[in-house]
């Protein structure tokens, strides 16, 4: 999976603002679903936290 700008942008809004990992994966996971045009779900199991 390319680092989509849109993806990119909305993880890093939510880590600026404190977010825990989790809130920081589904808002990557919310922007993704929209543009490629998948399920939240789908586009969450594409993508991890890291811890």
């Amino acid at each position: 999976m390319s680092p989509e700008a849109y993806t990119l942008h909305d993880a890093l809004d939510a880590y600026t603002n404190d977010q825990s990992p989790e809130a920081i994966r589904s808002a990557a996971a919310r922007a993704y679903a929209k543009y490629q045009k998948c399920s939240e779900k789908a586009a969450r199991n594409l993508l991890v936290t890291g811890l």
